[in-house]
């Protein structure tokens, strides 16, 4: 079995508190009420299905966020490039970038 699988069997047929629950499979508390969180918020019920393998709990618990973004994101090795000819500076690779993207408002870390 799994930690997961361990953690939902002892709260919800020992009725285990998470403190107690944490101490028995050596995890944190936190990770304890995480877990019991993530199983709510997925909207699965205990005793779990026959047909639901462990791998396919972990994956409804813990869903992969998607890596989008709104924002175009700067062509890294071109500024690099950029910025080490002559005359040119970060905040003037970042003017160019800015006139590229008119939504980018805020000027990044590096500029500071």
């Amino acid at each position: 079995m799994s930690k997961i699988s361990d953690v939902l069997r002892l709260k919800f047929e020992s009725k285990l508190s998470h403190r107690d629950i944490s101490s028995c499979l050596k995890i944190g508390p936190a990770t304890v009420s995480g877990i019991l969180t993530r199983f709510r918020n997925a909207g699965l019920t205990w005793p779990l299905p026959d047909e639901l393998s462990e791998a396919v709990l972990e994956q409804n618990l813990f869903l992969a966020k998607a890596c989008s973004t709104k924002k175009a994101l700067p062509d890294f090795s071109l500024m690099h490039k950029e910025i080490k000819l002559r005359g040119m500076t970060k905040i003037l690779s970042w003017q160019e970038y800015q006139a590229l993207h008119p939504k980018i408002t805020q000027k990044p870390k590096y500029n500071c």
